[in-house]
């Protein structure tokens, strides 16, 4: 049923997917779900930077606060400006 559900409404939330697991199966699972849910919003909540990586656009929240909003490649040029953040 709740298969189903999500291929109607083509949004899928993942929260901590890859937190209990080693490198190499989180990085199976994220290339996994970057093929199988092509053309689907995936919500993802992670503590990883490395997890939401392949995302379009990344939230960075601090405290229940929303901190930042941007694609990945501006948040690692933004860590890179700022050498902290979500990385410390």
């Amino acid at each position: 049923m709740m298969h189903v559900i999500i291929m109607i409404l083509q949004v899928l939330c993942l929260d901590e997917c890859t937190a209990n697991v080693d490198n190499q199966t989180a990085f199976l699972l994220q290339n996994t779900i970057s093929a199988e849910c092509k053309g689907m919003t995936v919500l993802t909540i992670a503590h990883r930077i490395s997890t939401v990586m392949k995302m379009d656009n990344i939230l960075v929240l601090d405290q229940g606060k929303l901190v930042s909003c941007a694609t990945r490649i501006d948040i690692l040029k933004d860590h890179c400006k700022n050498q902290r953040g979500i990385w410390e």
